[in-house]
């Protein structure tokens, strides 16, 4: 189980890297635009029109900034909900898959038992182990808990679905 210090951490280092990688990219392009004579007055052009239009430069930055926002609220939920159920004294775990597009590793868990030591060891949801990584929405309840369905994986539509 992870703490908030450790997931403040790992939203650093992933920003970091995500930055070196927009950095990089951003070098190469601006090497590649030199390279067949254009100047600096298109290059900008073409980076101006690629930060308002979230392009491939600059579009990734801002993909990748709402990816490591959005993982690490859900994961922030995560830690809250770990800290509720130890101080309830809850001590067995049911793995619940969750999801629209469920991963395998994910879904032959769906309904397994065990302790917070257990699913430490074996991968907690969002901890990476899993072909979905930080991008798992499946989580671990006690197994006292009673809700609605839970016999099989809970899929959701995206939010967009279903609208007129």
């Amino acid at each position: 189980m992870k703490t908030y210090e450790e997931l403040t951490t790992k939203i650093s280092l992933a920003l970091q890297s995500l930055s070196m990688i927009v950095t990089a990219n951003l070098i190469s392009k601006l090497n590649s635009m030199r390279a067949s004579g254009m100047g600096n007055s298109n290059i900008k052009k073409i980076l101006v029109v690629d930060l308002l239009s979230g392009g491939r430069i600059f579009g990734q930055l801002k993909r990748g900034v709402k990816r490591i926002s959005k993982n690490g609220i859900e994961e922030a939920g995560n830690i809250a909900s770990y800290k509720m159920f130890i101080s309830k004294d809850y001590k067995e775990y049911k793995w619940v898959t969750v999801g629209r597009n469920i991963c395998p590793d994910c879904r032959i868990r769906h309904g397994e038992t065990g302790d917070i030591s257990y699913f430490s060891t074996i991968g907690l949801p969002k901890s990476g182990f899993s072909v979905c990584e930080g991008n798992c929405n499946c989580q671990l309840v006690p197994v006292e808990y009673k809700g609605e369905n839970l016999d099989k994986p809970i899929k959701y539509k995206k939010a967009t679905e279903g609208r007129k």
